[in-house]
C-alpha cells in the first residue's frame, strides 16, 4: 500500500507519479456523462481531482460507470482515499490552492461519510462583500450559527489560517525571548486569594475551602525575578469575571507575559518590546504571508490592508502625541488621557506621517498613571515608566485579535539589588 502523501508537499518531482491521499471531498461537479471534477482540501491546501470514464483504454486507469456513479453521489465534507497520477495542467486551476498540478483518480474510497452538513462550507468562508446585497445577496453564517456547529466550522481555511497565525505569534514569542536569555515559566491559575486588585474574580470551591482562578501572575511573576530569575515569561490563560460585551473586555484570554530585572534605565524594557513586536509581526509575515498563505485567506474573509511595520519603531513622546491630535483640529488638555478616538485618530496620523501601523507612546504624565508609576527625574509632569504600545485603527475579526496592551510597572526587589519592570501583553 502506497504512503499517505501531503497535499502541500505535491510539487513538479511528482509529475507521473502515482500518489495515496486521505482529505475532505470538498466539492464535485459532473460535466457530461464522462468526466467528474473534484476538489479534495488537507486543512488549507487543495487540488483538484480528475475522474474520467474509461472501460475500454489500457493506458488509462480502468473507471467503470458504477465507479462514476458511485463518486459523483458522495457528500461532500466525507472524508475520502485517493489514489491517482499526478499531472501538469495547461493553465492555472483558480477553485484550489494547488495550481499547476491534479491528480488523475484511479481509486476513490469513503472511508468516513457524512450526512448533508447543517451549514455549508462556502457560505461559512463568504465575506460580506461577497455576499451582495438585496434580493441577490448570498447566504452568510451568523456566529451563534457558527459556534452550535464550532466542529464544521473549524474546517474553514479562514480558521484553519486563524488558529495557524495564532500558533505562529506563541512561536515567535518564545523564540525572541529564549534567544534574549529569558527562562519560561508555568505560574499557578488555582489561587487561594485574589492576587490584584481592581478585577473581578471567578470564585471556585476547592475541596472545602474558596479559591479563585488567576486575574494575572502578576505576584508569581514578582516572586520568580526576586529569586534570581531576572527574565521570565510565561504563556498561559487569565481569567476575569468581567460582565462585559465590549470587544476590549474577555472573561478569558491568552496572556503573553515577561517578567525582567532592569539594569541602569527603563527603556532597555521599551526598546526589548519595540524589538519583540516587530520580530513577531516580521516573523508573521515571513510565515504566513506568501501567495495562497494564511494572512491571504483571513483577507479574503475579512478584508483589510496590509500591516505596516517599520524596520525600527517609531518612539514618541506623549506630548507629540498630544500636538499632532491638536494640529489635526482634536481638543485635547495637554495633561488629558486619551480617549478610544483619539487613539484611533493618533494612529491615522501616525501612519501618514510615519508610514508605520506600529508605533510607542512613551512620557505620559503622572496625573493620568497609576500611584505606583516613578516620576521622571527630568520632568515633574511625566512618569518615568509608562510608555504605551499602540497599534493604528485596523479592522480585525474578533477571531483573529491578539490583544498586545502593555502595562508597565516598576519597583524595587527585595533585596534591593535591581529595580524590575512588570510586562503584560
Amino acid at each position: 500500500m502506497l504512503p499517505l502523501k501531503r497535499l502541500a508537499t505535491v510539487g513538479s518531482g511528482d509529475v507521473g507519479k502515482t500518489v495515496s491521499f486521505r482529505a475532505r471531498l470538498a466539492s464535485l461537479r459532473q460535466q457530461g456523462s464522462k468526466l467528474l471534477f473534484c476538489e479534495f482540501r488537507q486543512s488549507i491546501v487543495s487540488i483538484q481531482g480528475l475522474l474520467e470514464l474509461n472501460e475500454n483504454d489500457s493506458g488509462k486507469p480502468l473507471v467503470s460507470k458504477q465507479m462514476m456513479r458511485f463518486c459523483s453521489s458522495s457528500i461532500p465534507e466525507s472524508l475520502v482515499l485517493i489514489e491517482g497520477v499526478i499531472q501538469a495542467v495547461d493553465r492555472p486551476i483558480q477553485a484550489t490552492t494547488i495550481k499547476n498540478f491534479e491528480v488523475h483518480i484511479s481509486k476513490f474510497w469513503v472511508s468516513t461519510p457524512v450526512a448533508p452538513l447543517p451549514i455549508q462550507m462556502d457560505a461559512a468562508s463568504r465575506s460580506e462583500e461577497d455576499a451582495g446585497e438585496g434580493a441577490r445577496k448570498l447566504v452568510t453564517i451568523g456566529l451563534d450559527t457558527r459556534l452550535n456547529h464550532r466542529v464544521i466550522d473549524l474546517r474553514t481555511p479562514t480558521n484553519q489560517a486563524i488558529f495557524r497565525i495564532r500558533s505562529g505569534v506563541k512561536h515567535l514569542f518564545r523564540d525572541f525571548l529564549d534567544a534574549k536569555g529569558f527562562v519560561e515559566f508555568e505560574t499557578p491559575k488555582l489561587q487561594g486569594a485574589m492576587t490584584e486588585s481592581g478585577a473581578s474574580v471567578f470564585k471556585v470551591t476547592y475541596f472545602d475551602r474558596p479559591a479563585f482562578l488567576a486575574q494575572s501572575p502578576q505576584l508569581a511573576k514578582q516572586m520568580i525575578v526576586s529569586g534570581d530569575f531576572d527574565r521570565m515569561y510565561e504563556i498561559g490563560p487569565v481569567f476575569r469575571a468581567e460582565n462585559s460585551w465590549g470587544p476590549r473586555h474577555m472573561t478569558e484570554f491568552t496572556g503573553m507575559d515577561i517578567e525582567m530585572a532592569i539594569d541602569h534605565h527603563y527603556h532597555e524594557v521599551v526598546t526589548l518590546l519595540e524589538d519583540l513586536l516587530l520580530f513577531i509581526f516580521h516573523g508573521l509575515n515571513e510565515r504566513f504571508g506568501g501567495p495562497g498563505g494564511e494572512i491571504e485567506w483571513v483577507r479574503k474573509q475579512w478584508p483589510s490592508e496590509p500591516f505596516v511595520v517599520p524596520e525600527k519603531a517609531v518612539r514618541l513622546r506623549f506630548s507629540e502625541g498630544i500636538q499632532m491630535l491638536r494640529e489635526a483640529g482634536r481638543e485635547i488638555e495637554e495633561l488629558e488621557d486619551l480617549s478610544t478616538e483619539d487613539e484611533k485618530m493618533l494612529g491615522r496620523l501616525v501612519k501618514e506621517r510615519y508610514n508605520t501601523d506600529f508605533f510607542v507612546l512613551d512620557k505620559f504624565p503622572l496625573k493620568i498613571r497609576p500611584f505606583y508609576t516613578m516620576p521622571d527625574p527630568h520632568d515633574e509632569v511625566c512618569g518615568s515608566l509608562s510608555p504605551e504600545y499602540m497599534l493604528t485603527e485596523m479592522p480585525i475579526h474578533r477571531d483573529t485579535l491578539i490583544a498586545m496592551t502593555f502595562s508597565c510597572v516598576a519597583r524595587k526587589s527585595c533585596q534591593g539589588r535591581n529595580v524590575f519592570m512588570t510586562l503584560s501583553c
